[in-house]
């Protein structure tokens, strides 16, 4: 009952959120939008993955690890030195022309904390104090208690850039920095950098927060897909599905190549059916021109995955390399549903 009330207080507070205000960065999709984003914290001490997931409220380090391309099997105790950005991924939401993250992080406060120390040390100037108050409608920034709950509202946003999906990433600008070395470290225009930010060169500031428009990979989902929104930044990977996907984005035309990741025993076969083949193409697969030449005029297609919910995974044959452009599917395929949730709870039953 106390976690309902907590999220229809976050719901509340976020529809009531004025359209012109500093807070988060700026989000024109429609109100309610959701999607991955990433912010960049700079730890003030060496801290490992665990303590990171645990002050930014995420499911689990695994998808830590995923951001910051780090093996998947690297332990929780895993160090991250101070002072080096790490990058960590969020859920924005957007609503009335405002993106923050959706609810999280969440944190208690402790003795002796302020709200400036939260937002300039513990989540590294990320956000303002006043960002914090707002949100949680405290009405004296100078009065905060032992054991109070806060939502730690990270800026965010949602929009496409120049017409095409980004993965949005809160930077926080380091004394010294310049325009010309951040464009060169995230690849990005610089012209759009300065316009997305409202910044010339001479007007960049030291402990400014940027929103970069990170390169990345996505393709089209299936709407009953929990993770329609997935993109992932070019360079990096993701784990999805409940861990049993994996979509890595490295390559120079943007394209999310996805494989199984069997990482638990309740992980379907994951495959496309291909007309005129006897056996299914595994995800990630891509026909040969000898082999695809009977069932279809493009010389090469692969299973592509395209979402999943509680029960099934969606895979579609993409056959959109041969006509170039972006991710599209070929007629001969179809949804290849595995309802490994009945697994799931025949597991459960058997372990009970």
């Amino acid at each position: 009952m106390l976690q309902w009330a907590w999220a229809y207080t976050l719901a509340a507070a976020m529809a009531m959120l004025p359209a012109s205000t500093g807070l988060g960065f700026s989000c024109k999709s429609p109100s309610s939008t959701t999607c991955q984003a990433f912010v960049g914290y700079f730890p003030q001490n060496t801290t490992t993955a665990h303590n990171i997931t645990a002050l930014f409220s995420l499911y689990s380090a695994s998808s830590l690890f995923a951001a910051n391309s780090l093996p998947a099997s690297t332990p929780s105790s895993h160090s991250f030195p101070s002072g080096r950005p790490v990058r960590v991924p969020i859920i924005c939401r957007c609503t009335n022309g405002i993106g923050i993250s959706d609810g999280t992080p969440n944190y208690t406060v402790v003795k002796d904390d302020t709200l400036s120390l939260i937002s300039e040390t513990l989540f590294s100037g990320l956000l303002t104090f006043p960002d914090i108050a707002q949100v949680n409608n405290i009405s004296d920034p100078n009065r905060i208690l032992v054991g109070q709950k806060l939502w730690i509202p990270l800026p965010c946003s949602c929009d496409e850039v120049e017409e095409r999906r980004v993965a949005h990433y809160a930077h926080v600008v380091v004394a010294g920095s310049t325009t010309d070395e951040i464009v060169a470290r995230f690849g990005v225009k610089k012209s759009v950098l300065l316009s997305l930010n409202n910044i010339t060169d001479s007007s960049l500031k030291a402990g400014a927060v940027l929103d970069v428009p990170l390169p990345a990979c996505y393709a089209t989902m299936d709407d009953r897909s929990m993770d329609h929104n997935l993109i992932v930044p070019n360079g990096s990977y993701a784990l999805t599905a409940n861990d049993c996907v994996e979509c890595l984005c490295n390559s120079t035309d943007l394209r999310l190549q996805c494989k199984p990741f069997q990482v638990t025993n309740i992980c379907p076969s994951m495959s496309c059916e291909v007309s005129g083949l006897a056996n299914d193409l595994p995800l990630g697969n891509t026909l040969s021109s000898s082999a695809n030449s009977t069932s279809t005029a493009c010389p090469s297609a692969t299973c592509a995955y395209q979402g999943y919910t509680n029960a099934t995974i969606f895979t579609k044959l993409d056959t959109s390399t041969c006509s170039g452009g972006p991710p599209s599917f070929g007629s001969i395929a179809r949804v290849v549903a595995r309802w490994w949730g009945l697994l799931f709870l025949t597991t459960l039953f058997l372990l009970s």
